[in-house]
């Protein structure tokens, strides 16, 4: 098979699969937001936008639902990345440190910000590598910065 015939074979497959996938996906935020679960609709998903459906975390809580104590993050990051978070800001506080540095100024202040969504990509590559069943790159030699704030 040439290329052309493969992208042209991918293009009538792959993009039909995706609409229904993110049709499946809008309607079930639809149906959730219908008997009173807002989670959804509060966080954009009920779109035909596919990038708004993607989310590996709800990815690993079907994965791992029932075989974890539970799907939260932190339990996710102990038993399927092996590790705790160091140093991490929470979540909740990250919009209160960027409104500080836009009033106030002061670059130091999203250091925490830049620590945390560094924890946060290192943790999505590693759950979607247990996803996939990849296993983890070498480990550098060097360890990954811990901001003690």
């Amino acid at each position: 098979m040439d290329v052309s015939n493969l992208v042209q074979t991918v293009a009538i497959y792959a993009l039909p699969v995706l609409f229904a996938i993110t049709l499946h996906e809008a309607a079930h935020g639809y149906v959730a937001r219908h008997f009173g679960d807002m989670t959804a609709y509060a966080q954009g998903r009920i779109s035909l936008n596919p990038a708004r459906h993607i989310d590996l975390v709800h990815h690993a809580r079907r994965r791992w639902n029932g075989i974890l104590p539970n799907c939260r993050l932190i339990t996710l990051e102990l038993h399927i990345c092996k590790r705790r978070r160091s140093g991490d800001v929470p979540s909740a506080e990250v919009p209160g440190l960027y409104h500080d540095f836009v009033k106030y100024g002061g670059a130091h202040r999203l250091i925490p910000v830049f620590h945390h969504n560094l924890l946060d990509v290192t943790t999505m590559d590693e759950i979607l590598r247990a996803l996939v069943g990849d296993p983890p790159p070498e480990l550098c030699e060097e360890e990954l910065p811990v901001y003690e704030g």
